[in-house]
C-alpha cells in the first residue's frame, strides 16, 4: 500500500514500534503509548507541514492467543491494545490535524487485514461465514476476537508534500 500510494505522489510516513521501509520517511513509537503518539503526530506535522490522511492498518497476532477458554487476561489486554487502542489514539491525535488544513479537511482510513481463516476453536469446528469488522466485533460462529490477525503498518499520508 506504501508503494501504491508513493507512486500516486503522496509522501508516506510509517509508523512503528520496530524499525522498517514503509514511506518515504519511517518514524518508530509504541503506539499504545498515547504521549509517544501525541508526539509522533507533532513531529510528522512539524517535519512536512500538514497531515491529509491517516491510514490505520495494524495488529497483533499473539502466539498465547488460542482460544478464549484457557486466555490469560493479560493476552486480552495485549491483542486489545495492539488492535483497538492503537487506532482509537491515531485518530485522536491525527484529526486535529486534518482539521487544521486549510481546506478543513482529510482522510482517517481505519482497516483490518486478516490474514488466515476464522474459525472457533470453542464454539465450532467449522469455517466462519463472515470475516470480522474493522472495530472487533465477531459473529457468533467466528472466531473470538483476538484471534484477528493484522500487519503492522501505519502511514500517514500527506498527498504533494515532499
Amino acid at each position: 500500500m506504501a508503494d501504491r500510494l508513493t507512486h500516486e505522489g503522496a509522501t508516506v510516513v510509517g509508523v512503528d514500534r520496530r524499525e522498517h521501509s514503509g514511506g518515504a520517511h519511517s518514524r518508530r513509537a509504541e503506539l499504545t503509548d498515547e504521549d509517544q503518539v501525541r508526539e509522533v503526530f507533532a513531529s510528522i506535522k512539524n517535519h512536512l507541514g500538514r497531515i491529509d490522511v491517516l491510514y490505520n492498518d495494524a495488529g497483533l497476532n499473539d502466539r498465547d492467543d488460542h482460544s478464549v477458554l484457557d486466555m490469560p487476561l493479560a493476552v486480552w489486554e495485549r491483542v486489545l491494545a495492539a488492535n483497538l487502542t492503537t487506532t482509537f489514539l491515531c485518530c485522536k491525535h491525527a484529526i486535529p490535524y486534518l482539521l487544521d488544513n486549510d481546506p478543513r479537511n482529510g482522510s482517517v482510513i481505519n482497516t483490518a487485514s486478516p490474514a488466515q481463516p476464522f474459525r472457533s476453536t470453542a464454539a465450532s469446528p467449522r469455517p466462519s461465514r463472515f470475516p470480522p469488522d474493522p472495530i472487533g466485533r465477531a459473529s457468533t460462529d467466528q472466531a473470538p476476537i483476538s484471534h484477528l490477525s493484522l500487519m503492522y503498518a501505519w502511514l500517514l499520508l500527506a498527498p504533494g508534500v515532499s
